[in-house]
């Protein structure tokens, strides 16, 4: 992984970055992952880094060099605690990776919807909220087809996304059931 520093927020002095947060959640212990290239990366350029559950307030980011949001997975849960956090990042001296524009804005799936009206060739989307599963039904047939993904706005890790078509009436209902109060 290279980072590039495209800011003048950090490396202000002439200095390299050295200490580097990884922003993560708790419950990804045992899970298997594959962070330990980017750690070995860090390592081999002489950088110290932490791991840090990004639920936690921190007293003063200014105290790394940068921030980079990896295993935020559960995030969904908590957008705006989640997109606060980074906030405070990004008005520190630390230099946050993606910046945090670019985080909220990809944070809800509807930049589709600006990409596509700036003439980006993006799939054909339905937007919904709380489908029901004759909703689900309609918008298949609108978009001329007989599967398709249906996930939340704002999701991640697949969580509560559904390849629905109209011959499975079970797995209809579950992403019905499962979506209601969520914009999809």
């Amino acid at each position: 992984m290279v980072l590039q520093n495209n800011s003048n927020k950090s490396n202000q002095k002439g200095k390299a970055m050295k200490r580097c947060e990884l922003l993560t959640w708790p419950e990804l212990e045992g899970k298997i992952l594959d962070e330990d290239r980017l750690e070995e990366a860090l390592e081999k350029r002489g950088w110290t880094y932490k791991w840090f559950n990004w639920q936690e307030e921190k007293e003063d980011w200014n105290q790394w060099d940068c921030a980079i949001v990896r295993t935020t997975w559960d995030y969904i849960e908590d957008l705006p605690r989640f997109l606060s956090q980074l906030e405070k990042i990004e008005k520190s001296s630390c230099q946050l990776f993606n910046d945090f524009k670019t985080i909220r804005w990809n944070s809800d799936k509807r930049y589709l919807e600006e990409l596509t009206e700036q003439g980006v060739s993006t799939i054909p989307t339905l937007w919904l909220n709380s489908p029901s599963v004759e909703e689900i039904r309609q918008g298949l047939k609108t978009l001329g087809t007989e599967r398709a993904v249906i996930k939340p706005q704002c999701g991640a890790g697949a969580k509560n996304t559904f390849v629905v078509s109209l011959e499975q009436e079970e797995v209809l209902e579950q992403a019905s059931s499962l979506l209601q109060n969520q914009a999809v």
